[in-house]
C-alpha cells in the first residue's frame, strides 16, 4: 500500500490534478457550474471510470488563453 510509504505521499501542491470541486473552488463558480463546464467542454478534465480530474496545467494553460484575449480586447 501507498500509505505506509512517506516517501509516496504528494503534498496539495505537488498534485497534478484538482477534483472538480477543487477546481470550481479556486475558479470561484459553484460546484455544479464547474461540472456543467466539464459537460460541454469548457474546463479541462480527465476521466477516469465516473471520475473526473482537472488537470493543473491545462487549467493554467485555459486561464492564461482567457487572460491575453481579454486584455487585448481593452487595448
Amino acid at each position: 500500500m501507498l500509505a505506509k510509504h512517506p516517501e509516496f505521499t504528494v503534498t496539495d501542491r505537488e498534485r497534478l490534478c484538482l477534483t472538480v470541486p477543487e477546481a470550481s473552488r479556486m475558479l470561484g463558480i459553484s460546484r455544479g457550474l464547474g461540472y456543467e463546464l466539464a459537460r460541454c467542454g469548457k474546463l479541462p478534465v480527465i476521466r477516469f471510470g465516473r471520475r473526473l480530474l482537472v488537470p493543473k496545467a491545462a487549467l493554467e494553460r485555459m486561464l492564461d488563453q482567457c487572460d491575453s484575449v481579454s486584455t487585448s480586447e481593452w487595448k
